[in-house]
């Protein structure tokens, strides 16, 4: 579907026309169509057309690192529609990107009360984990890390998985636990990789690698970084190496 056709579809309104071409722009990567397009679906006067326009221009915020205005974007739609359990995901995701730890900690509680799908259920109890690290309660975010990795598994989604073990590593590493935050890093580096996620399990490898090269282990911290740039040169993901 290219973004010609989709603005030329006929049997709908020139609004959802719009928010149909804004929304397929933004899977494209093409922000600058995406933004244009939901300004336009923007002004329409249904409700639902509005706020998928709105959610639109905040990804775009976002992307654009604009945060404190996809803040504002999300901000404005949860009070338009407070039962709405991926808004106030996407709200605490934002508000964590910003720093706004006990915010975004709350924000990600509240969706999770709401009725939401398995993928804002993850999010925001993510978002949760990570707010709470970032405010040195290690132990509440231990436990809402285990909680990411059940859901994960329950989902069945190696990729998530995969993602949940990187991040409890994370939480071994900050607390100084070395070996684990490796065990648990190379598990979540080799499930991304069998879920076709080889951006994540770059970082998770170079993680890895990060702490072997502290710990005075260089040949496996070589080893480490040279899946890592492996794993980045299959993905297309461009990179750059500097002494």
């Amino acid at each position: 579907l290219c973004l010609r056709s989709a603005s030329c579809m006929t049997g709908a309104s020139i609004s959802e026309h719009a928010a149909i071409t804004a929304e397929v722009a933004l899977t494209t990567g093409d922000y600058a169509g995406a933004s244009q397009f939901a300004e336009k679906a923007q002004r329409s006067r249904d409700p639902e057309l509005r706020r998928r326009a709105v959610v639109c221009l905040a990804r775009c915020a976002q992307h654009a690192g604009e945060v404190a205005d996809a803040a504002d974007l999300l901000s404005g739609l949860v009070s338009d529609f407070p039962e709405d359990a991926s808004l106030r995901a996407a709200l605490a995701k934002v508000l964590l990107a910003q720093g706004r730890f006990s915010q975004a900690s709350a924000e990600a509680s509240v969706a999770l009360g709401l009725e939401g799908d398995s993928d804002v259920r993850f999010s925001a109890t993510e978002v949760k984990a990570l707010s709470l690290l970032y405010s040195g309660q290690e132990e509440e975010a231990a436990t809402c890390f285990q909680a990411l990795l059940s859901l994960a598994q329950a989902d069945g989604d190696l990729r998530l998985v995969g993602r949940a073990q990187g991040l409890r590593g994370m939480l071994a590493q900050s607390q100084g636990e070395l070996r684990e935050a490796i065990s648990l890093y190379r598990d979540a580096a080799a499930k991304s990789l069998a879920s076709g996620a080889l951006h994540a399990a770059a970082v998770f490898d170079l993680n890895t690698a990060t702490i072997q090269q502290r710990t005075a282990n260089y040949a496996e911290a070589l080893l480490s970084l040279q899946g890592a740039l492996r794993h980045l040169q299959h993905s297309g993901t461009p990179f750059e190496l500097a002494a």
